[in-house]
């Protein structure tokens, strides 16, 4: 315990040391070499501690800590000397400002002589900090990468990490220890690892990523389609790419690649790691996104690392206490030439140690050192194929030459093909148990590598199985399960509350509407489940006979509840789900008019889901993103309780349901639906007193947006149409809606403007925003700007008119309270009126897209804008040619005029011209 505990001090207090040098090297007179040759130092002493605490229990391991503890302890003091000598010269300094040159002089000279003894004590330190360096190597200690450490969760945009090294160093390793760490499975929503081994388009590569997450063939080819799949998969979660073995060094692939990555999801604080061979790979990779702006370069290992992982291989199944065998030590030399410090050939010579018995050792490593002309991978990769025995073992090695490099295939899965090809022998064995110790044979030379992430389908199902909790669980996450079906154990928690299925292979779902207490249900990735219906909500069989004989002899039958508890419900991802059983099919499937589906359902999520056609719940809050086939959404039964109601990126869905529109919705948002020809309001007066937000954006099959929802909205504070093209019904009295703060009308260019009318009654309208409107019906003085000079608490107006537009209404100049004026696409106005220097509240102009625009008012009336600090203007190419952002406004025409002179002094405009 004595030794857990100094490991742990140590860490804590090397930490403080690496951060306190890094910060402090750039600070100090005469000490920047040391600082630096300590920050490097201690770092590569701080990959030792996990391989030591897994060996705290040699004496040698623990004698090491404790001459690390000292010396660390060391370190820190010196450098709390360090800062507090700093500050106490700040302040010094400070105090001294007022004093004669020759004061801060003598300071000067005190500081030199204090750098220099703080040298030589860091100095020191360093000289025994690499020394305790060397010992760690000769203990055997390796390094631990963290890399994964490297990764914080608010990281900006997107970052790379290109790994480079000869082949054999471990940058595959390194990758893979770093992409199935949990702490990575935390920080990024979704992985992909991708082997790319070959020189590759980037076409390729972008369809070799898409099968990396949909783990099947991808048949799309156009770059557009695949990098939008990509995109649907990715969605808005951080991600961790690891593309292996890359060998591309073209600069125009790499930024042409990472700019589409980019482009992809808004999220930051993804991540790309990138391992390859060559440093020119690495240098094409765009130098802003790398971490430590440059690549991460591995070494060769010391022949002490070296030969602790051949000892570890060749004796793996002696006991740790064993010495080493003297026929092992006889030809350490010879060994350690021919692994020439890569890790890779040293689990390769000490598993082909293992295979086979002592007196064969010297053989095999003379047989490795024949060929000096060939890699020492590729020497040692032959010797072991040579040494494979029986010989049906090399059989079943070559057979996997088929499979792509990387491929990942489960053990049971890849024994039947050895076993179909006729390539197991037939003993008195089962075949099945032969061709299991051709794979433990193979796996200990090293040829084939164990996966991470995939097992075979039974013994995935064997594992989750075993693995069975209490049931007073409360939380549970499943991810990334390969078999076939989820345990039973999974319906038999009384207490679980919350329960994440997450990129599982299941078919289908069990019985989940029977967890009592289950109240969070997240369900994402699950590409093979086609249908949620009876299982989903447990209905069995017999229970449906048993409901029937219960009808027939008229008896009660009891009110049945499915997901009784539940208030959150998230489904997220699932390719091929096509059907959902609602309430009414569920009432019809018992024969029962008595039950409660989703009684408690407050929050229902569901996006990316592409197949579905038809959906229909019940709860509080409904949230339907990119579900592109979706025609039809029910509420529900309860259509009072729908408080918000969100749909965006539905492509064929034509209506919304009436019973939407309850009297307890509050938020509506419909974004990107180009099919929606109807919101469901046709009928009868609509009362939606609770109506707070109304947002529609981009449905261009939307014509008509009924009055009758505003009949009665007392509680209405925004209203946002944008990008409506084919809207042309749409009208509203603002006396029926007198909370109004914000009214959007936004590029609605067949919308007649008239219609809207009451703006004397917006007694709370602060943003205003409005056109173009239909040029068949639009004048500019059409609209009530009678009524809108009486709303007093108007702040921000934004007016957008049509290219033959040629002036400005008078009535603009009496909005005496507006803090904000944008117009754009005027294009028939030459010269904006003097009247706009009525407005002294102005705090913010903007001028945009007024082809024909040369001046701005006069001096007089710009003078009398005294609180515009600001005017920006785009694409106004005349106003251009006459004043520009080097002279300044009307500079040349008053450059004698002081008064006049210094109001330009706050005054800036802004001029670009968008091309």
């Amino acid at each position: 315990m004595a030794d857990a505990v100094i490991s742990a001090t140590v860490e804590v207090v090397l930490e403080t040391v690496i951060s306190i040098a890094a910060d402090r090297v750039g600070m100090v007179l005469g000490v920047k070499a040391e600082l630096g040759r300590l920050s490097k130092t201690t770092a590569t002493i701080q990959g030792f501690l996990a391989d030591a605490d897994a060996k705290v229990h040699s004496p040698g391991v623990r004698d090491w800590l404790k001459q690390l503890e000292d010396e660390v302890f060391k370190a820190d003091n010196v450098l709390d000397e360090l800062h507090y000598n700093n500050l106490r010269r700040e302040v010094k300094y400070r105090n001294q400002l007022t004093k004669k040159k020759v004061c801060f002089l003598f300071s000067f000279f005190n500081a030199i002589g204090f750098n220099s003894s703080l040298a030589s004590n860091i100095r020191e330190i360093n000289t025994n900090l690499e020394r305790i360096n060397q010992q760690a190597n000769d203990l055997g200690l390796e390094i631990k990468y963290q890399i994964e450490a490297a990764l914080p969760a608010d990281a900006a945009g997107f970052s790379v990490i290109p790994i480079t090294g000869m082949g054999g160093l471990g940058k595959t390793t390194l990758a893979k220890s770093v992409y199935n760490n949990t702490k990575i499975d935390e920080n990024f929503g979704i992985k992909s690892w991708v082997c790319v081994a070959r020189q590759i388009k980037i076409v390729e590569l972008f369809k070799l990523i898409l099968e990396s997450l949909t783990r099947t063939k991808v048949e799309v080819d156009g770059r557009e389609a695949i990098v939008q799949e990509i995109r649907g998969k990715l969605g808005e979660k951080r991600f961790l790419l690891v593309l292996d073995d890359v060998w591309n060094r073209e600069q125009g692939l790499w930024s042409d690649f990472f700019t589409t990555l980019l482009g992809l999801s808004t999220t930051k604080g993804s991540w790309c790691i990138l391992t390859t061979r060559l440093q020119p790979v690495a240098n094409a990779v765009p130098r802003h996104l790398q971490v430590n702006d440059g690549p991460y370069s591995l070494g060769k290992l010391s022949d002490d690392a070296c030969w602790s992982i051949i000892k570890r291989r060749a004796n793996s199944t002696l006991p740790p206490s064993e010495e080493v065998p003297k026929e092992l030590e006889a030809i350490q030399e010879q060994i350690l030439r021919r692994c020439d410090g890569l890790p890779l050939a040293a689990s390769l010579i000490g598993g082909l140690l293992l295979n086979n018995g002592k007196e064969k050792w010297h053989c095999i490593v003379q047989e490795s050192l024949l060929n000096e002309d060939q890699s020492e991978i590729d020497q040692i990769l032959k010797v072991s194929f040579d040494h494979l025995s029986p010989p049906s073992v090399k059989k079943c090695f070559a057979y996997c030459s088929i499979f792509p490099q990387d491929a990942e295939l489960g053990e049971d899965e890849l024994i039947r093909h050895w076993i179909a090809v006729g390539f197991v022998l037939k003993n008195n064995r089962v075949m099945e148990e032969t061709g299991g110790e051709y794979l433990r044979i193979l796996l200990q030379n090293c040829l084939l590598e164990k996966s991470g992430n995939q097992k075979s389908d039974n013994c995935d199902e064997d594992v989750l199985e075993g693995l069975q909790p209490h049931p007073n669980l409360q939380e549970l996450k499943i991810c990334s399960f390969m078999g076939n079906k989820f345990p039973q154990w999974l319906i038999n928690l009384p207490k679980l509350v919350e329960l994440r299925i997450q990129f599982c292979r299941c078919g289908e779902l069990l019985a989940l509407g029977q967890l009592p207490s289950l109240k969070r249900l997240y369900l994402t990735g699950l590409d093979n489940i086609r249908s949620i219906g009876d299982e989903f909500y447990g209905i069995t069989t017999n229970e449906e006979k048993e409901e029937g004989r219960s009808r027939a002899s008229g008896s009660s039958a009891r009110r049945r509840k499915f997901f009784p508890a539940l208030e959150e419900l998230h489904v997220e991802y699932m390719e091929n789900l096509a059907e959902w059983k609602d309430a009414d099919q569920v009432r019809s499937t018992i024969g029962e008019t008595e039950v409660d589906v989703f009684p408690m359902l407050r929050n229902f999520h569901i996006q990316r889901c592409p197949q579905l056609t038809t959906l229909a719940c019940s709860c509080k809050i409904l949230d339907v993103k990119y579900c592109r086939n979706l025609t039809s959404i029910k509420t529900g039964y309860d259509t009072a309780s729908v408080e918000e109601f969100s749909i965006n990126s539905c492509d064929n869905l034509r209506e919304l349901p009436e019973d939407a529109f309850g009297s307890s919705l509050r938020r509506l948002t419909i974004e990107y639906c180009p099919r929606l020809i109807c919101l469901g309001v046709n009928g009868q007066k609509c009362a939606l007193p609770c109506l707070e937000r109304l947002s529609i954006y981009y449905c261009d099959g939307l014509t008509t947006i009924s009055n009758k929802m505003f009949k009665s909205c007392p509680s209405l504070q925004s209203l946002e149409v944008k990008c409506c093209r084919n809207l042309v019904s749409f009208s509203l009295n603002l006396r029926k809606t007198p909370s109004l703060e914000r009214f959007l009308i936004i590029n609605c260019p067949k919308l007649i403007p008239h219609r809207f009318k009451g703006f004397a009654f917006a007694t709370s309208l602060r943003e205003l925003s409005i056109g173009p409107f239909s040029s068949d019906y639009f004048s500019i003085d059409g609209f009530d700007w009678s009524g809108l000079r009486s709303a007093s608490t108007l702040r921000e107006l934004r007016l957008e008119g049509l290219p033959h537009t040629e002036s400005l209404s008078h009535q603009l100049q009496y909005l005496t309270t507006l803090t904000s004026l944008r117009l754009a696409s005027f294009g028939g106005i030459e010269v904006l009126p003097d009247w706009i220097g009525n407005l002294v509240s102005l705090e913010g102009l903007q001028l945009s897209n007024c082809k024909k625009l040369r001046s701005l008012p006069s001096k007089v009336a710009m003078r009398q804008l005294t609180k515009l600090p600001l005017v920006n203007i785009f694409d106004c190419p005349l106003l251009r040619q006459r004043y520009s952002s080097q002279r300044g406004i009307y500079l040349e025409e008053i450059s004698s005029d002081a008064v006049r002179f210094s109001y330009l002094k706050f005054t800036f405009i802004y001029m670009c011209v968008c091309v």
